[in-house]
């Protein structure tokens, strides 16, 4: 455990306790044998409710989600810059589609074993304070491309840029769950979700609009040199902005060295809240569900421009426009998706499960559709546009649907379980572009690729429908306003919790004994 989860978890303590909750035994001065039993399970019960009178007295969200919504704005409008000018780097490389599939991946490369660890470490220092130190080292890696480009090992050199970025934005996604779960209210979080991820959009439309610009005007190199320097202003404001955020996590990592013992573990609750035999097959269930999202979107990000390309002819604007349209949709249907979400759950008061299971039913059926339509549809440029955008669009429905569902049940560890369903979609994605390559080149359209991908949809809507429950696997976080901490309020909160820790620790009660009598004289 760390020093973070130790805050947020005596909040959430506090919390409770000011609902009025005394543990079993607590009357008597002596906790009973369930009473960690009986914390977690009260703590769980409270926890939404608590979270969202703390979020109202505390403070206002929207300043962490404007800041995340930003850094995933130009983190994905960074990525599809080379989606964009492939064909292009291609030429200047001399390399075939299926060398381009392997380029297009390089990306993931980096991106892919350091989810976990970003996932935690999102945890740890908070959200906000980690995704933008990494904004700042994946524009800079970014704005390195062109000069990787002209050196004397331009493959290599690129490839290099490629994987740094990949590394320093594996904790985008992670870190952004994280923020989101700590602090948005559970009323809140499909608005504030699709928010979030239709900035992450709007960033492939924007990047898809600009690049052809940046083409005509002074090479596609210059692309990446504006994308990197605007994300590196971009994360020197943000770390300015929630400066009081940094200097708590500077102060975190200094103590990094502090691992809190079982019992504060028990008496502040961060294990499951599921035995390891529920745990196991839920997590399963997620990572396939993500990695069936994740291949769609990866390989359709990297290749709808080469899909126009190779089938119509289409370059300079009339393509950038074909490959943001998509996209436009794909924004516009996560904010209507997340509206329609929380309309759902608050004013005709669905239960969360079944308002996931209907987003998340949106998202595979439609995409499986569109793209068997896409499969049997040739020669025909305005209906195989109108395909797309209707597949990336309603794909947008998992942003409502998964996204807001692992919030929802992973608390505490929102950023780090999000890594680790995140790595699936990536090594999906990974062979799904070489995937692409080989089969374009083999086959010579994109047909067979789309009948897969349509596949990968369709087990990940039947798999949702029939496992996804809505178990709790970790308690929830309560939300704190930008910059706040324990105060001196709060001081009672660390002597009762002391205080738990010892009853804890303290011994059973032995058992009655008569005193002895002194003998008759």
């Amino acid at each position: 455990m760390t020093n973070r989860l130790l805050l947020r978890n005596i909040s959430a303590h506090a919390a409770v306790r000011g609902q009025g909750f005394r543990a079993p035994g607590r009357e008597t001065g002596r906790w009973g044998r369930d009473s960690r039993r009986g914390l977690r399970s009260v703590t769980v019960a409270a926890a939404a409710d608590a979270a969202d009178a703390a979020a109202a007295k505390r403070g206002r969200s929207w300043p962490p989600v404007v800041g995340v919504s930003a850094a995933l704005f130009i983190c994905n409008a960074q990525r599809s810059i080379l989606a964009s000018v492939a064909t292009q780097v291609g030429a200047d490389l001399g390399l075939s589609l299926t060398s381009l599939g392997l380029l297009s991946s390089a990306y993931l490369w980096g991106y892919a074993p350091l989810q976990i660890p970003a996932g935690r470490i999102a945890d740890e220092l908070g959200g906000v304070t980690t995704i933008f130190a990494c904004l700042l080292l994946w524009s800079f890696a970014t704005f390195l491309a062109p000069l990787a480009l002209q050196s004397s090992w331009p493959l290599t050199m690129f490839l290099g840029t490629r994987v740094l970025m990949g590394a320093a934005s594996a904790a985008a996604l992670p870190a952004a769950t994280s923020a989101l779960s700590e602090w948005v209210p559970a009323a809140q979080k499909a608005s504030a979700t699709t928010r979030v991820y239709a900035a992450f959009n709007l960033g492939s439309v924007v990047a898809l609009l600009l690049t052809p610009v940046f083409v005509t005007m002074a090479g596609y190199q210059s692309a990446f040199t504006f994308f990197g320097l605007l994300g590196m202003a971009t994360a020197v404001g943000g770390l300015f902005t929630f400066r009081k955020e940094v200097l708590e996590s500077l102060a975190i990592m200094k103590t990094w060295n502090f691992v809190a013992t079982k019992e504060e573990a028990c008496a502040l609750p961060v294990e499951p809240l599921v035995p390891m035999s529920r745990l196991v097959p839920a997590m399963a269930q997620l990572v396939w569900a993500h990695s069936c999202i994740g291949f769609g979107f990866f390989v359709l990000q990297s290749w709808v421009p080469t899909f126009f390309v190779r089938e119509f002819n289409a370059s300079g604007s009339y393509l950038g426009f074909l490959s943001a349209l998509p996209w436009i949709a794909t924004a516009v249907c996560t904010l209507l998706a997340g509206m329609w979400a929380d309309w759902l759950l608050n004013e005709r008061k669905w239960s969360f499960v079944k308002v996931r299971r209907l987003m998340m039913t949106i998202a595979t059926a439609g995409p499986a559709v569109c793209l068997v339509g896409l499969a049997t549809c040739h020669g025909r440029p305005t209906v195989s546009a109108l395909l797309m955008t209707g597949v990336l669009g309603m794909q947008a429905f998992s942003y409502s649907g998964f996204h807001t569902y692992m919030q929802e049940v992973c608390g505490v560890r929102a950023g780090t379980l999000l890594g680790i369903t995140n790595l699936g979609g990536i090594v999906m994605g990974i062979g799904g572009n070489i995937l692409a390559g080989y089969l374009a080149q083999v086959t010579g359209s994109f047909s067979l690729l789309f009948l897969l991908t349509a596949a990968t949809y369709v087990s990940c809507g039947v798999l949702w429908n029939l496992c996804m429950r809505g178990e709790k696997l970790y308690v929830e976080v309560m939300p704190t306003a930008p910059g706040s901490t324990l105060d001196e309020t709060d001081n009672w909160v660390l002597n009762d919790v002391k205080d738990l820790i010892g009853d804890i620790n303290a011994p059973e009660d032995p058992p009655a004994v008569a005193p002895e009598r002194n003998p008759p004289t």
